[in-house]
């Protein structure tokens, strides 16, 4: 297992463990719920459950219950065993408890086992929605529940498992317009495998609104959430996150088709986050941004605008998401992800056919990143497009490192980047297809390009680059792993891959030696491939010099090399066809080694 996967399972496992010695510490019995259960039922088992939720949390409250079991069917926050047809009463939200576990998708009173759970087939629905007239696009929604659930005053005994949350409409003033699907501050609540679909605010976290605390979010769903109205503040389609402390986890979570009319169409993180965020193995896709709004536009999948700390991007996706601001006054910024004022480290990332524009313009179809310090590495950069630097644009340092920067396009400038200020250095990239002019520089900007295949040639600051066709597996169906014999084959530097990172974008391992290819970059041996992807044809062996296969460079390996003089054979490391000085002094500079 590599370092980058394995400290993820450590941490997920962590969390876990976490919840589960705070569920020990405070463990009691179980209430039932079922929407289908007689009248006047208490809870203690499925044949006298409570009908209404809002009983049982109301009995979880008194103490000693520590899980409430909510089997299929469709639950408003109005309604109780007093008020069974409801208050419609807007105010009204589910309130999680700390050190209870709510969980839903149980088969319930008229299954063979009610206790029988599947979350798919049996969707436990809390809902805003108090008349039951909702329409598409939000229409009648007006009388709908501020916010569906409530988490705030929680801590990490909190749990929400297995829940669709949907309808709720923060259109309100303060509290209640933020978080139509989950209001939260703060919490240290955990989200497990929960669906929020279809949830507004006029302001902030049409899906969930968090504030403060180190909420948990895992295997979850955001789909069709809306922020704002037009307000120039609003953002965050499907989650909001606000922060001067905690550290908030995201992992394995969906993100489909959410909106903001400003900032986030799927995430958005402002304030300043001392302890970070991590965000793992999530897919963005199909979120927007777009007007009208007063202000700049950004974040399609995820907007950072502003917030400082250490933001953890992970093995995530970014597909198709878009940035549009009809206002000529303010640019649309970073249709995938928008960095602004945090120091990125994104990692394993696929960005594809996401896109910015507007008016003023639209910078960086992937990515807009503004501050010093960000890195990408190993990320996969394709067919995305914007006015302005279609793969990225940028203001201040950013790195990218082992990435795949293919078919990107800017109708004005930079189809793979434009850097308005401060550096892009790219080392161990491939750069193809972006466009007759793939990198502008523009004001102080300074790009710098190393150790990698740049088509066209590069000609700005920067060293040891080539251009040659770096020769794709099936770069038409999406493929961009490097065939045999491709040039960018152990040609790049190991010394400037992080520490951290010893797999590639499919999380094969990064550091394998072909054997059948001369090594031209440098570093550490292993000799890196550029681009996203390892050439997986190889060992992590790079005794390439050790041709008498003694362990070691030493003298039989010289007596080899002399006998194959003249000849292309297999001490011809330089790969010129003929063992000739060159190759000699590659050997005496690799001497002794391997031993």
């Amino acid at each position: 297992m590599s370092k980058l996967t394995n400290n993820i399972s450590i941490l997920t496992i962590a969390l876990f463990m976490m919840f589960a010695i705070a569920s020990q510490a405070t463990a009691g019995g179980t209430l039932y719920v079922d929407d289908d259960a007689p009248a006047a039922g208490d809870g203690a088992i499925w044949d006298t459950a409570y009908r209404f939720l809002q009983d049982a949390l109301t009995d979880a409250a008194g103490g000693g219950i520590s899980e409430i079991h909510v089997a299929q069917g469709t639950y408003q926050p109005d309604r109780d065993e007093a008020n069974p047809d409801g208050t419609g009463n807007r105010e009204a939200t589910f309130h999680l408890l700390n050190g209870v576990a709510l969980m839903g998708g149980y088969a319930g009173l008229g299954a063979k086992d009610p206790n029988t759970r599947d979350i798919e087939l049996y969707e436990t629905i809390l809902s805003g929605d108090l008349l039951g007239n909702d329409e598409p696009d939000f229409v009648n929604n007006d009388e709908n529940s501020y916010h569906v659930t409530m988490g705030s005053d929680t801590d990490n005994t909190t749990l929400l498992e297995g829940f669709t949350i949907t309808a709720g409409n923060a259109n309100g003033e303060g509290q209640n317009e933020r978080g139509g699907g989950f209001y939260a501050s703060p919490t240290d609540a955990t989200i497990i495998q929960c669906k929020f679909e279809t949830n507004f605010c006029n302001l902030l976290g049409g899906g969930l609104y968090s504030l403060d605390g180190s909420p948990v979010i895992i295997n979850s769903t955001f789909l069709n959430n809306k922020a704002g109205d037009g307000n120039p503040a609003d953002g965050g389609g499907a989650a909001f996150r606000f922060d001067s402390f905690g550290a908030p986890t995201i992992s394995g979570c969906n993100f489909i088709g959410n909106s903001a009319t400003n900032v986030g169409g799927g995430l958005e993180f402002l304030g300043s986050f001392e302890d970070g965020v991590i965000i793992t193995n999530c897919a963005f896709e199909g979120n927007m941004v777009n007007g009208p709004s007063v202000q700049a536009l950004g974040g399609g999948g995820i907007g950072i605008f502003p917030a400082n700390g250490i933001m953890q991007i992970l093995n995530c996706t970014f597909t198709n998401n878009s940035v549009n601001n009809p206002n000529e006054s303010f640019a649309a910024l970073g249709a995938g992800l928008v960095l602004i004022g945090s120091e990125g480290k994104v990692f394993n990332c696929d960005f594809r056919g996401n896109s910015a524009g507007g008016l003023l313009g639209g910078f960086g179809g992937a990515v807009h990143v503004q501050g010093s310090g960000s890195e990408f590495v190993n990320c996969l950069v394709v067919s995305n497009s914007a006015d302005f630097g279609g793969g990225s644009s940028l203001l201040g340092t950013t790195s990218y490192i082992d990435c795949t920067i293919v078919g990107n396009s800017a109708t004005r400038l930079g189809g793979a980047a434009h850097s308005l200020g401060g550096a892009g250095i790219l080392t161990n990239c491939i750069l193809w297809d972006n466009g007759l002019e793939p990198i502008v520089d523009a004001g102080s900007g300074v790009t710098t390009v190393n150790h990698s295949d740049f088509q066209g040639g590069w000609t700005g600051k920067g060293s040891n680059n080539i251009d040659l066709d770096p020769m794709f597996v099936d770069p038409v169906n999406g493929d961009y792993s490097l065939l045999a014999n491709s040039p960018c084959i152990d040609a790049a530097d190991s010394s400037a891959v992080p520490e951290d990172i010893d797999i590639d974008l499919d999380g094969n391992p990064r550091f394998l030696n072909d054997p059948n290819t001369p090594d031209t970059g440098q570093g550490p041996c292993p000799i890196v491939d550029m681009g996203a992807y390892e050439f997986q044809v190889g060992t992590s062996d790079c005794c390439t010099w050790d041709l008498d296969g003694s362990g070691s460079v030493d003298t039989g390996d010289l007596l080899e090399l002399f006998a194959q003089w003249g000849t292309d054979g297999t001490a011809d490391f330089d790969g010129d066809g003929t063992v000739n000085t060159v190759d000699l002094l590659i050997l005496f500079a690799n001497w002794g080694l391997c031993g």
